[in-house]
């Protein structure tokens, strides 16, 4: 029997699938040998199904793995918006480090960032609530992460509790305290205090770990029925799908006497808290503190950490950030994970 090689692997759509490298026949019956050992360089990214991405609303998108985003080799410390939206276009890198994983990621370790400058008091990035239909703001993201770091930001106009901002993080606390899920923390800067929200928690303490779910850490545990309810988080060896939806509204009643209110939402791997029945699907929603406007001029964008130099910084890696100037509705969050999840085995 005769040599081939197989280069691609494609689904039952035709789009291609991952790469194999080096896969090679055997004297058998024609069966193929798989090589060993890392195989994260195996895994292209890929336009044709990165383009079934949603697009309506987005503003900021980075991905890793593009050379159009980032051209790994060639000493870049840069990274290009790939949204055509215009508002942002170039990141600077600082203190993370190229990862093959994932198909090209951005590894941090607890330190750097990438910075995309000021934002613009007028544009999308702050939020101010100065309609009755409010501002919103919607993330989606592919993330690795070292859950044994708490609050691992993954883009964020934030300085302190005493400056106006806003913060989407993997999780709140790390893996041995009490609320290690994803969670969003906001604040108006006029009180000195900062709303963390928390899609799926209700009540005081969330165990941090469920051995009998290999690999992930528990987010969601219903107060009465014990360590049974839980859901796939961020895996300790994986990259999984973040969404995020953060909004807020100005005056919400109809006369436009009532408080403003504000809240937030997660999917986990294109599941609303990470579970086909989610629990608590609203108990991050409702909130009325933090009315004033959330970010300032001289406020930074960043990806990776806060906007502080002694602040909060992402422990692991970011392959891709899509950032939407609009709440994403849970078929669109669906979307954006299968677009993307052949790549990283999902």
């Amino acid at each position: 029997m005769s040599k081939f090689n197989v280069n691609h692997i494609t689904n039952k759509h035709g789009n291609y699938g991952p790469v194999v490298a080096g896969v090679t026949t055997v004297n058998s019956t024609g069966a193929m040998r798989i090589p060993s050992g890392n195989t994260g360089m195996r895994v292209e990214y890929n336009t044709v199904n990165d383009n079934d991405i949603v697009r309506d609303g987005l503003i900021l998108h980075i991905d890793i793995a593009n050379p159009d985003c980032y051209k790994y080799g060639t000493g870049s410390n840069v990274v290009h918006d790939l949204s055509g939206a215009g508002i942002v276009d170039i990141g600077t890198i600082s203190g993370a480090t190229y990862s093959p994983d994932g198909g090209g990621s951005l590894y941090f370790d607890e330190r750097g960032g990438i910075d995309f400058g000021t934002i613009d008091p007028n544009g999308p990035f702050l939020l101010s609530g100065t309609t009755p239909s409010g501002d919103k703001l919607s993330c989606c993201s592919w993330v690795n992460v070292d859950m044994s770091s708490s609050a691992n930001y993954i883009a964020a106009v934030w300085h302190s509790t005493s400056s106006a901002g806003w913060a989407l993080a993997a999780n709140e606390n790390n893996n041995s305290g009490n609320r290690p899920q994803p969670s969003v923390i906001v604040s108006d800067g006029a009180d000195g205090s900062g709303a963390w929200a928390r899609p799926g928690w209700n009540g005081p303490n969330i165990p941090a770990y469920d051995p009998r779910s290999l690999n992930y850490w528990n987010t969601v545990k219903s107060v009465n029925s014990g360590i049974g309810n839980t859901t796939v988080a961020v895996g300790k060896d994986t990259f999984t799908h973040l969404g995020q939806t953060l909004a807020r509204w100005r005056n919400v009643d109809p006369v436009g006497n009532g408080p403003d209110r504000w809240g937030t939402r997660t999917w986990i791997n294109g599941l609303k808290n990470g579970m086909a029945t989610p629990l608590f699907e609203n108990s991050a929603y409702g909130y009325t503190g933090e009315v004033g406007d959330w970010g300032s001029a001289s406020r930074h964008l960043r990806i990776g950490r806060d906007d502080n130099s002694s602040g909060n910084y992402m422990k692991g890696n970011i392959a891709v950030v899509m950032i939407y100037n609009r709440e994403l509705t849970h078929a669109e969050m669906q979307q954006n994970f299968n677009a993307q999840r052949y790549r990283f085995g999902r």
